[in-house]
């Protein structure tokens, strides 16, 4: 789910289910970054790490697209990413 307002996206995701690992999830790393030139910049992307299955991005620029990812992380590492969520900013505040 996402909700998004001109400065901000919400966003929330499905736990992983306890039968597709066999060790305790610790958390979730949300992963975005604003679009330049069409292509997501990389270099200006930021992590943040979550224990629970929802987000806040906030101080966001208005009218502008997002790219977002998610993936669950435990003793053993990162699992793999999320399907890539394009999101836009609102022109201005609802």
């Amino acid at each position: 789910m996402v909700n998004n307002t001109y400065k901000s996206i919400f966003i929330t995701w499905d736990a992983v289910p306890t039968n597709q690992t066999t060790d305790e999830i610790f958390g979730y790393e949300v992963e975005y970054s604003i679009i330049e030139g069409g292509q997501p910049a990389w270099e200006k992307r930021k992590v943040f790490s979550v224990p629970h299955v929802h987000f806040n991005l906030t101080g966001l620029i208005v009218n502008r697209r997002y790219e977002i990812k998610v993936r669950a992380y435990n003793q053993c590492g990162n699992g793999p990413s999320s399907e890539v969520l394009w999101v836009k900013t609102d022109e201005r505040s609802r």
